[in-house]
C-alpha cells in the first residue's frame, strides 16, 4: 500500500475514533444541580408568565422548547 493509502486508513480511523466518543441522540446532557435551581427560581421569577409552565410558549410569549438560540 502506498503512502498515500495509509495516510488516508490512519484519517479514516482517527475520524472514527473522534466520531465515537461524541455524545448521541440518546446521552443526555449532565446538568449542575446549583445551576438548575438557580435557573429554576429565575424562570418562575421573571418567565413563566409568558412562556408557560412547560416553557412551550402562550399568546404572550414563543415556545422556548423549539427555539433556536436555547
Amino acid at each position: 500500500m502506498s503512502s498515500r493509502g495509509l495516510t488516508l486508513v490512519a484519517l479514516f480511523w482517527a475520524s472514527c475514533v473522534l466520531l465515537y466518543g461524541q455524545a448521541g441522540p440518546a446521552n443526555r446532557q449532565k446538568v449542575d444541580p446549583d445551576a438548575a435551581q438557580r435557573g429554576r427560581a429565575l424562570y418562575l421569577q421573571y418567565c413563566i408568565n409568558c412562556h408557560g409552565t412547560l416553557a412551550r410558549g402562550t399568546d404572550q410569549g414563543p415556545d422556548l422548547m423549539r427555539s433556536v438560540p436555547v
